[in-house]
C-alpha cells in the first residue's frame, strides 16, 4: 500500500502538516495492490485517527475477479482519492484495508503542526 500526497518533505516522511487545527487537508490518495486466488474478495478500507475516530466513513464493498485460465492468482489493484478531509488536531492517522476477518495492510501518517516560520530582519 502506498500514500500519495504532498508531505512535510525529505527530512520528515510520513508526516503531513497543517498551518492550523482543525483545518482541511487538500488531497491524499490511498493505492491499494492485492494479490488473491480468491473469487470474491470483500474489502473495507479505514481511515481513523489515533484515538480511533473515522476521519472519513469507512468504505466497503467486495471484488469479483475473474481468473485467467490457468492462472492460481489475480492482482486486484485500486486507489481512493481522500479530498479536502478535515483533521481536528495534530495526530497519528491510520489507513487499514482489512478482507473479513483479515488485516491485508496498514499504513500510519502522522498529522503535524508544523514550527513557526523565523521572521530576520
Amino acid at each position: 500500500m502506498n500514500l500519495i500526497g504532498v508531505f512535510a518533505g525529505l527530512n520528515n516522511p510520513g508526516t503531513l502538516a497543517l498551518r492550523q487545527y482543525p483545518g482541511i487537508y487538500p488531497r491524499l490518495a490511498l493505492a491499494v495492490g492485492l494479490t488473491t486466488s480468491a473469487k470474491e474478495l470483500p474489502i473495507e478500507v479505514s481511515f481513523k485517527t489515533g484515538e480511533g475516530k473515522e476521519v472519513v466513513p469507512t468504505f466497503s464493498g467486495t471484488f469479483q475477479i475473474e481468473q485467467q485460465a490457468g492462472a492460481e492468482t489475480s492482482n486486484v489493484n485500486f486507489n481512493l482519492n481522500f479530498d479536502a478531509f478535515q483533521l481536528e488536531k495534530p495526530d497519528k492517522l491510520v489507513f487499514s484495508v482489512r478482507s473479513g476477518d483479515n488485516e491485508l495492510g496498514e499504513v500510519e501518517l502522522t498529522a503535524v503542526e508544523p514550527p513557526p516560520e523565523s521572521t530576520t530582519a
